[in-house]
């Protein structure tokens, strides 16, 4: 069994890498990490860095999440966005060469959802991702579930969604090896996802990631 005390002792040996990742925080702009989740649900959530720290804020329900989404970044204008959501579909749908229609490389490297099983949401991500570049942000998609993978393989038992108190819990074990102040508590798994995306842009702008999948297909950031 997974305990708070493993944890910790397995974080140790990251707090070199959350000191490197500090100093480009500093030194950059504003990034956004983004769980989208469905258009009216109140289920899509958007940490960001401040002077301060990290803040978040999530959708209501019945409010439009992509109306959200455009107001906080006409607001704060940050210069990257990391999404957690499909930003591309399979080559078999622009290249003849490919045959697989229904996962991408990077899908399957990461055993992610297929674009096509997620639908909607997959078309909703790429718009507002085109809407991004067109206004000069940087989007990239990420994968929360994958960043605890790679550098939490033993906390994995307590990022759990099976359990509602869990996300709190988790975020608060991670915010000692966060490169800011965590400056809100977590309510939802969407809020905590929305934070591992944060800490994904905040490792790619650092040289500390890792691409997954096919860049003419489309790469998945951890």
């Amino acid at each position: 069994m997974v305990t708070i005390r493993h944890l910790y002792t397995a974080g140790a040996r990251f707090q070199g890498e959350v000191r490197d990742i500090r100093h480009c925080i500093v030194n950059c702009s504003m990034h956004f990490g983004i769980d989208l989740g469905s258009q009216l649900k109140g289920t899509t959530a958007i940490c960001y860095d401040t002077a301060e720290g990290l803040q978040c804020v999530q959708s209501a329900a019945g409010a439009s999440a992509d109306e959200l989404i455009k107001s906080r970044l006409e607001d704060l204008r940050p210069r990257s966005v990391f999404l957690d959501a499909p930003l591309s579909l399979p080559a078999a749908y622009h290249s003849e060469a490919a045959d697989d229609f229904m996962f991408r490389e990077a899908d399957r490297s990461l055993r992610a959802m297929s674009p096509l099983f997620l639908g909607g949401l997959t078309a909703r991500a790429m718009r507002l991702c085109r809407e991004m570049e067109r206004s000069g942000i940087l989007c990239l998609e990420t994968y929360p579930s994958a960043l605890v993978r790679a550098l939490w393989p033993e906390g994995q038992e307590l990022y759990d969604k099976k359990r509602r108190e869990g996300a709190a819990l988790f975020s608060e074990l991670l915010k000692d090896r966060l490169p800011l102040p965590l400056l809100f508590r977590p309510g939802s798994w969407h809020q905590a996802d929305a934070l591992l995306c944060w800490l994904s842009g905040a490792r790619y702008l650092d040289g500390k990631h890792k691409a997954y999948g096919n860049p003419e297909e489309g790469c998945i950031i951890v």
